[in-house]
């Protein structure tokens, strides 16, 4: 029993450290500039210097609370949700790949 928690605390320890070196990496979460930052702003999601979401989300700030949202998500009235055209896609054969 004292091996399991040894492990188990251990690889927290380890998982905990490893998520501190990757997410305070000056990268991680970078302003863009330059010819990336041209490409996001051709996005159509990219308003008033922010992705905007294509459909509401809602903040929990209002009068839903997160059950009432969740509900809402996955059993509310969805809308355009079937595609208009073909979706283009390519076959690829796996068994002569290298």
């Amino acid at each position: 029993m004292k091996r399991i928690m040894y492990i188990s605390l251990t690889s927290l320890f380890f998982l905990s450290l490893l998520s501190y070196i990757v997410l305070g990496r000056t990268s991680f979460g970078k302003l863009p500039k330059g010819e990336r930052l041209e490409r996001i702003k051709q996005s159509p999601n990219y308003r008033n210097g922010e992705f905007q979401n294509q459909s509401a989300t809602p903040t929990f700030t209002g009068q839903d609370n997160q059950i009432t949202a969740i509900y809402k998500f996955l059993f509310g009235k969805k809308e355009n949700v079937t595609p208009t055209d073909l979706i283009p896609s390519i076959k690829t054969n796996l068994r002569i790949i290298r």
